[in-house]
Parts: structure tokens; C-alpha cells; sequence
């Protein structure tokens, strides 16, 4: 597989991007309060570190296999409430713009690849793509759940 000159760019700088939300999701979980947000924090920080392993492969030429598509959401039951009414307000203030940084930064990286799937040409290489986007997405809905949960909406 031969990438195009604007295909190399996009996949650099979404590796980049990829590197970026490690970083994010490593500080975040070091920074959370909660040990089920520093928890989710980890879990996604690895699926971050899967997609650097992704895009670096088709940057090198190498197709990867697009995994199986397993919904890794965690839905509202799979969350207890951290907060409640007499919660350290400091604690909690602080956990709520946590996941609201990283909310932020998986819509950016979500519209990268919904850029890079229309700028690519090779079927493969979009299939992985949207994979990814797709995590993306799944990403952003489980920080949604465990704010839904701890009343940070």
C-alpha cells in the first residue's frame, strides 16, 4: 500500500493526536479523584495507546486487521455514584473538568478521522479508521455515563 503525499500528513498529525490523548488520559488518571475515573481513565489511555499502534502500522505501510467490533461503552449500571450531596465540592469540581477536557479533546480527535476516512483511498485503511473514530465515539459516551451517574451534567 502506497499512501498519497496528503494521506501521509493527515496520518502523521492524527498520530500525533493519538499521542497527545495518552498523554491526556495519563495525567488525567494520575489527577482523578474517583478511583472508578482514574480506572476509566487508564482503560481509555490504553485503547489511546492501541490506536498509536494503528496509525503508525499505516503510516509504515502495513494494513492492520480491524479488530472485532466489541462495544467497550461502559453504560450508567457499570458506574456507582462517587458524589452525592455531601461530597469534597473541591473533588468533585475538579474531576467534572477532567472529564470535560477529555470530552473536548475525544471530539476533536473523533473529527480528525471523520476527516481522514473522506481523505482516504484505500478501503482498508478506512475501515481501520472508522474502527477507531467509532472508539473515539465510545470513549466520549462513557465519560458521559460517569457524569450522568455523579451528577456532573
Amino acid at each position: 500500500m502506497i499512501l498519497t503525499e496528503k494521506e501521509t500528513i493527515l496520518l502523521k498529525d492524527t498520530q500525533t493526536q493519538e499521542q497527545l490523548c495518552v498523554q491526556k488520559y495519563t495525567k488525567a488518571a494520575a489527577k482523578a479523584k474517583d478511583p472508578q475515573l482514574k480506572a476509566l481513565f487508564e482503560e481509555i489511555s490504553e485503547d489511546e495507546q492501541e490506536h498509536v499502534k494503528t496509525v503508525t502500522k499505516i503510516l509504515n505501510g502495513v494494513i492492520p486487521v480491524v479488530p472485532s467490533n466489541t462495544d467497550k461503552t461502559k453504560s450508567k449500571e457499570s458506574f456507582t455514584a462517587y458524589y452525592d450531596d455531601n461530597a469534597d465540592a473541591t473533588a468533585k469540581q475538579e474531576d467534572t473538568y477532567l472529564c470535560n477536557d477529555c470530552i473536548d479533546i475525544e471530539k476533536y480527535v473523533a473529527g480528525v478521522y471523520n476527516n481522514n476516512i473522506f481523505s482516504c483511498q484505500d478501503r482498508q485503511v478506512c475501515e481501520n479508521l472508522n474502527h477507531i473514530q467509532k472508539e473515539e465515539q465510545q470513549h466520549g459516551a462513557s465519560i458521559l455515563n460517569y457524569m450522568s451517574v455523579n451528577g456532573m451534567l
